[in-house]
């Protein structure tokens, strides 16, 4: 028995899914260690996990041409994103794709710590321009995100 994975990507320069097959069965004591690791958009960087990437996927198969400054280093975990996944609907009879067992994906993501900048780095994403973003959109990254976020935490402090 093995475990099947559904990995996405979405920025606008791309929108692929892929599908990994892991060598073994998953538990559930693995998948929930793998849901506290995820990103709060259960997302991971998968070249930090041993898992393949759908973003490097399309750039070896030429589906694109190269990553723009729209692209990002972060792959959703597709069966993470409405709940951590009953690991009987992960299972398949399917030969296995990689060499990477859950127990090792598991232990990865238990250890890691996301390094963003390294992983843009070893992509080469370009540094988004901010001057290239319309005016409205500045504005509201600088007050709209802080109020927001004001609001809730001096809520959360005054029960």
């Amino acid at each position: 028995m093995n475990t099947k994975i559904n990995l996405a990507y979405q920025s606008e320069n791309l929108s692929k899914s892929m599908t990994v097959i892991l060598n073994g069965a998953m538990t559930q004591a693995q998948a929930n260690q793998i849901s506290d690791s995820l990103t709060m958009d259960h997302c991971l960087i998968c070249s930090q996990v041993g898992l393949p990437s759908p973003l490097e996927a399309a750039l070896n198969a030429g589906e694109i041409d190269s990553v723009t400054e729209y692209d990002h280093a972060w792959t959703r975990l597709e069966d993470w994103a409405a709940t951590v996944p009953l690991v009987e609907d992960l299972h398949t009879t399917q030969n296995a794709t990689i060499n990477l067992s859950p127990e090792e994906l598991a232990d990865a993501m238990l250890n890691q710590r996301w390094n963003l900048l390294r992983e843009i780095e070893r992509l080469g994403i370009p540094e988004f321009d901010l001057e290239q973003l319309p005016q409205n959109l500045l504005e509201f990254a600088d007050h709209g995100p802080a109020t927001h976020l004001q609001g809730a935490d001096q809520g959360a402090h005054t029960q």
